[in-house]
């Protein structure tokens, strides 16, 4: 991983903290975060696009400094889903989620 990963990464944390997400993990160039846990709440849905669209516009506005100066840029791919999760406990009380 390099700087700018860790970077973009950092840049989405603040979104997820935004929108009240809880960021599940990083794999590689992967990032996930959900709604509505640890605490259910009835606009989990549309805080999951909202982040979605900002992290969208985010990578978007990085691509096009790059473009600018002909470098080279990322493109990414969002996607929001709603449905079931598994939760668990490690240790005495940090939750560990996936999807």
């Amino acid at each position: 991983m390099t700087a700018v990963d860790f970077a973009c990464f950092r840049e989405f944390d603040k979104i997820a903290r935004r929108h009240q997400l809880e960021k599940i993990k990083t794999i590689g160039d992967s990032y996930m975060a959900v709604g509505g846990v640890p605490r259910k709440n009835c606009t989990h849905a549309v805080d999951c696009v909202l982040a979605a669209l900002e992290i969208a516009r985010l990578v978007s506005g990085w691509r096009e400094e790059e473009m600018a100066q002909s470098r080279p840029y990322w493109e990414i791919r969002v996607g929001v889903h709603s449905g079931d999760l598994v939760a668990g406990v490690v240790g005495e009380e940090k939750f560990s989620y996936d999807v």
